[in-house]
C-alpha cells in the first residue's frame, strides 16, 4: 500500500467531499465529527483503535447513526478494514478515493 494519508488533511478532504455530497447537514456535520473521532484514535501502526462506543460518545449519535457515517466513508473510499483487529476497535486504515489500496 502507499504512504497513508496525513489525517489532518484527510480530514480537510473528506469534510469537503460531504459537503458535495448533496447529504443533508446534520448527516454531514455528525459524519465529520465522525470522521474526526476516527483521526483522533490512529495507534502507531497507522490504524483507528476507536470502539464503537468511543465514536458514539464523540459525535453525541446513536450507533446506527455513526454506522451510517462509517459506511458512507467505506463507500466512498475514504476507509478501508483491515483484516486483522483487536475485538471491539474499529481497525481503519484512512485511504483517498483517488488513492487504491491493497487489502491486507
Amino acid at each position: 500500500m502507499g504512504v497513508a494519508p496525513e489525517p489532518l488533511r484527510w480530514l480537510k478532504a473528506v469534510e469537503a467531499a460531504l459537503a458535495t455530497s448533496g447529504r443533508r447537514a446534520d448527516f454531514i456535520r455528525n459524519a465529520s465529527r465522525t470522521a474526526g473521532a476516527l483521526t483522533a484514535s490512529i495507534n502507531d501502526d497507522g490504524v483507528t483503535c476507536a470502539t464503537w462506543d468511543d465514536l458514539v460518545a464523540a459525535t453525541g449519535c446513536s450507533r446506527r447513526r455513526v454506522a451510517e457515517h462509517v459506511a458512507w466513508l467505506r463507500a466512498a473510499g475514504w476507509l478501508h478494514r483491515q483484516a486483522q483487529t483487536p475485538p471491539r476497535q474499529t481497525g481503519y486504515r484512512l485511504s483517498r478515493p483517488d488513492t487504491p489500496s491493497k487489502r491486507s
